[in-house]
């Protein structure tokens, strides 16, 4: 396999499906912030038939990042971006 061009060298690489994530939550970036998010989470985990999946919400402080996303198994993580539109608890 050729090196350079892009490619990770041996051992820097992930293995598929564990997306990195933060270990531990951030710093609330805005009072409030983290408890919205773990309750329009837990809203969409009583409406996903899902139960087994363990389901973690994160936010992560970028308010250059208009978006949100999920991996297998119920890791969710928001970034601060996406809450400027997101308006209300309603979204």
């Amino acid at each position: 396999m050729r090196r350079g061009a892009g490619w990770p060298s041996p051992g820097r690489t992930r293995p598929p499906g564990r997306p990195r994530l933060p270990a531990r939550p951030v710093p609330e970036p805005v009072p409030g912030t983290n408890r919205a998010v773990q309750e329009a989470g837990q809203r969409s985990v009583a409406v996903a038939n899902r139960p087994d999946f363990q389901w973690n919400f994160v936010v992560i402080e970028d308010a250059r990042q208009v978006n949100a996303f999920c991996v297998p198994g119920g890791k969710v993580a928001v970034y601060t971006g996406i809450l400027a539109v997101a308006q209300s608890k309603q979204g």
